[in-house]
């Protein structure tokens, strides 16, 4: 005959600690995993939008004439900033870090930055139906002639049936075809992340 063993209580209490520190490691291992863990505070894990602090072209408000040889693409023509820069869809600041090529020819990349709007330009919807370029992250030759300006390569977006904004210059007339610009979305996810990243 099999006697009843009764389990120590002190074993029990083992027990459920065992668990109950087994079950909080999981939760934090699978928070990492499907949320990111944003070590840095400069950048959004989820949107790959990172603070950085070099020269760069500013093209917020550029203007931009269609490439004769590639259709998707067109060149903008936007100032050069030094400071405080904001780039989307990146995560190292070194990916877009200034150079210069062997030939002297000088080379930034575009970001947003909102100065844009201390140099007297407002925000502006545009509707789907005119072209909006996409500069961010864009490769820029600066003007060798004009050192405050530069030639940026964006690209031609599909605003798929959707209103996109841009900046204008305060006093003058609405622009918006081929005219770099962003999407509604993106542009109120890149001013939450300036407003906690200033």
């Amino acid at each position: 005959m099999v006697k009843n063993k009764n389990v120590p209580f002190y074993m029990i209490c083992v027990s459920i600690v065992l668990f109950l520190f087994i079950f909080c490691v999981i939760t934090y291992i699978v928070k990492l995993i499907f949320k990111g863990k944003n070590i840095n505070t400069n950048t959004n894990t989820n949107n790959n939008i990172i603070k950085c602090n070099m020269k760069y072209g500013l093209c917020p408000a550029a203007k931009c004439v269609p490439n004769p040889y590639v259709s998707s693409k067109a060149y903008c023509f936007c100032d050069v900033a030094n400071g405080t820069n904001y780039s989307v869809g990146n995560n190292i600041c070194k990916n877009i870090k200034p150079y210069t090529t062997k030939t002297g020819e000088e080379i930034i990349f575009s970001d947003f930055s909102p100065i844009i709007e201390k140099m007297g330009y407002h925000l502006e919807t545009c509707p789907s139906k005119s072209v909006n370029l996409n500069c961010m992250n864009k490769i820029c030759s600066v003007d060798p002639n004009n050192p405050s300006k530069a030639i940026c390569i964006c690209d031609q977006i599909n605003n798929e049936n959707l209103d996109w904004v841009t900046f204008n210059k305060n006093g003058e007339h609405k622009t918006c075809d081929y005219q770099s610009g962003s999407s509604v979305q993106n542009y109120i996810e890149l001013m939450d992340f300036i407003k906690q990243n200033p």
